[in-house]
């Protein structure tokens, strides 16, 4: 993967709502992100489609990296209420 943090998007789309994909050639394949207000639509080759792949799962694990962390935090909330009869 890359490193272009330092780049700035031509488009963004504050939160995906929908992907669709579709056929542009044998080798090509135009993924839409749809979100609120605009779709913005990407051409992934087989060169980079693999990388495509491994962002799609870092992003997956991340969230429910986060969520977990969130379900932790919270769990331990209730049981320190509950010690503490704050119920």
């Amino acid at each position: 993967m890359s490193d272009d943090s330092g780049l700035q998007p031509d488009e963004s789309i504050p939160y995906v709502r929908e992907i669709e994909v579709y056929d542009s050639a044998e080798d090509v394949k135009i993924v839409q992100f749809v979100g609120d207000s605009k779709t913005v639509e990407v051409g992934i080759t087989d060169d980079v489609m693999v990388e495509f792949a491994e962002v799609a799962e870092d992003v997956f694990d991340r969230i429910h990296a986060d969520m977990a962390e969130m379900n932790d935090i919270l769990d331990e909330a209730r049981r320190n209420s509950d010690r503490h009869g704050d119920r």
